[in-house]
């Protein structure tokens, strides 16, 4: 009786996971490292590395919104500016993790 109740409890789980969208898609961020995401603010977490990350406006409620800069917040010593770029309604940023924060400022809607 446990096996079954095992095999179904696997086949719905994995019935489940199938339909789910991939991760991204659901927290709106796609990245290869760690930080927080507050008010526009991204906070790299304590001795992280550099990272990139693309990040989904919509999923924040900003679709249409324009990113007009992405702003380095008490950077450290050798500290480099982000880089960024939009391509609609995704913001890709790369910070090399030597500032305490990166501040993203939207502007009004694309035209």
């Amino acid at each position: 009786m446990k096996t079954i109740i095992a095999a179904f409890a696997l086949t719905f789980a994995l019935a489940v996971y199938a339909y789910l969208p991939p991760v991204e898609e659901r927290c709106g961020v796609k990245t290869d490292g760690s930080f927080r995401f507050v008010d526009w603010t991204i906070i790299p977490l304590p001795y992280s590395d550099g990272f990139s990350a693309e990040i989904n406006l919509a999923a924040f409620g900003a679709a249409g919104r324009k990113v007009v800069s992405v702003d380095a917040v008490e950077p450290g010593d050798g500290a480099a500016a982000p880089s960024w770029s939009q391509a609609g309604d995704v913001l890709s940023v790369s910070c090399d993790a030597k500032s305490f924060a990166y501040r993203i400022r939207l502007g009004e809607t694309r035209e």
